[in-house]
């Protein structure tokens, strides 16, 4: 079973991952959160998330226009027990300064969201068949908690 972490406040949106995931030959668990503290908390196991997996990839609509989840990449990359789980920017933001920001940061990969459903949900399943299918990523317990 594999875990995805997908920090997304827009529900259409959610629906629309959920759907693309839950064809794909990998079996997984989409969790939602709608922000960065909240992916956070997701992360640390805190609060109401005391029982949550760690995930195998992190979806992160980071970059949107007020959202100060740009700093979520950085804290997640700065923390030692956390920076192992790849950590993909879905985001509607094209400039460059904001693709930058991302990789400064560490984000594993950015990709910019597109307006129409059928073209978002081949990103989002793009992105994590790449992560779960491909990518060969470390164990579980590999330090991680």
């Amino acid at each position: 079973m594999r875990h995805i972490l997908l920090v997304e406040e827009d529900r259409e949106r959610v629906a629309m991952a959920r759907d693309a995931l839950s064809r794909e030959r990998v079996l997984n668990t989409v969790h939602n959160v709608p922000d960065g503290a909240s992916a956070l908390a997701f992360l640390r196991r805190e609060g109401v998330y005391a029982e949550a997996p760690r995930p195998h990839v992190i979806l992160c609509n980071g970059l949107e226009p007020g959202h100060p989840e740009n700093s979520l990449i950085a804290e997640i990359k700065q923390d030692h027990k956390l920076r192992t789980i790849p950590l993909a920017v879905l985001t509607a933001s094209e400039t460059d300064q904001d693709v930058w920001a991302a990789y400064q940061q560490h984000a594993n990969c950015y990709v910019v969201k597109p307006k129409e459903s059928a073209a978002y949900q081949e990103a989002v399943t793009a992105v994590s068949r790449f992560w779960l299918s491909v990518a060969v990523l470390p164990p579980d317990d590999a330090g991680a908690r």
